[in-house]
């Protein structure tokens, strides 16, 4: 009565797991996306390239610090490719190598883009 029990469980067990769908497979998951602020653009490199190497070298990024005031930044660095201001206050200078933030007149953070590190 035992094997007999056992073995109708097993069956219905595999009979469940039969009738179970596999999630298609041309389905995809769609990433979450983060409201930045900022309208969707393709990236610096996508649109301008990468910047000639003797100008990547003349900028030091390790000069920055938080806190510059922008004429600080602006005796550093050339002029920047871009400026976005974001709804929330950000300014954001943009570089091909770089994004330097400013909020209230003031570095907030910058970020490198596409340069590998040792350069």
């Amino acid at each position: 009565m035992k094997l007999f029990l056992r073995l109708v469980l097993i069956i219905s067990a595999l009979l469940i797991a039969a009738c179970a769908t596999a999630p298609d497979s041309g389905e995809s998951i769609q990433p979450l996306t983060l409201d930045t602020g900022f309208p969707y653009r393709p990236s610096p490199e996508a649109v301008y390239g990468e910047l000639p190497e003797p100008f990547v070298r003349l900028v030091d990024l390790s000069r920055l610090r938080v806190g510059m005031t922008k004429a600080e930044v602006l005796a550093i660095f050339p002029d920047p490719r871009t400026i976005n201001v974001s709804p929330r206050g950000l300014e954001v200078w943009e570089y091909g190598f770089a994004q330097l933030h400013f909020r209230n007149g003031q570095l907030a953070n910058w970020f490198e883009i596409g340069r590998p590190r040792g350069l």
